[in-house]
């Protein structure tokens, strides 16, 4: 995994928040029996809305043109991350009726995935300092598409990890996912644009919060 993405296991649900980190080291080991399958971890879709707010980047991608590249590098499956938390994203111009839009997306996105049951796997996404972060959250756990995980963006989202407000609201979407065990993937790298701080503390920060506690 890169340094900006971190799938750790929470001090709520210890066995499903791994499950990203899982499927990337089964991408790598396979099996002993078998050739091993190569399984790409991190792909993003783009409805042709959410294309349009990406500049520069994808106008649009589906899951027809991503299984076809996929064919070509010789990758077996991939788990596709949705890009709902872009219609939150503070540096772009706001959309309104938000929540309608990020619901879309994931939605977009479900359909999408459902096209190749065998090849991808989706996760749902959501601004975790929305207050609809939580009701999106329990809305994608019941979707067959989305329910495996979610991925949380703190640079799209502008999440400060030196903000007490800011880690309540993440502290209870992780608690959210917990509660209907999806596995959690974290773009952790703070808003470039912005200048949030980003270093050992904010890496502790997180690792304190979130992850494994300590034995005491």
């Amino acid at each position: 995994m890169s340094s900006r993405e971190i799938t750790c296991r929470s001090p709520n649900n210890r066995s499903i928040t791994k499950w990203v980190a899982v499927i990337a080291t089964v991408g790598i080991l396979g099996s002993r029996d078998s050739s091993p399958e190569i399984i790409d971890y991190h792909q993003h879709l783009y409805s042709p809305e959410a294309g349009a707010r990406s500049s520069p980047g994808p106008k649009g991608i589906n899951a027809n043109f991503l299984v076809g590249q996929l064919d070509v590098a010789g990758i077996g499956r991939a788990v596709v991350l949705s890009v709902a938390y872009s219609f939150s994203n503070p540096n772009k111009p706001p959309v309104p009726n938000e929540y309608a839009h990020v619901m879309a997306e994931n939605d977009w996105t479900s359909a999408q995935v459902a096209k190749y049951p065998n090849r991808l796997l989706g996760l749902c996404s959501v601004n975790p300092l929305r207050g609809y972060a939580v009701e999106e959250i329990a809305r994608c756990a019941k979707d067959p598409n989305l329910r495996t995980g979610l991925k949380l963006h703190f640079g799209n989202s502008d999440v400060n990890l030196d903000n007490a407000e800011d880690l309540a609201r993440v502290r209870r979407v992780f608690r959210a996912a917990n509660e209907h065990r999806m596995a959690i993937a974290v773009h952790m790298h703070p808003n470039i644009d912005h200048h949030r701080p980003y270093g050992a503390k904010e890496a502790r920060i997180f690792w304190d919060k979130f992850c494994l506690r300590r034995p005491t």
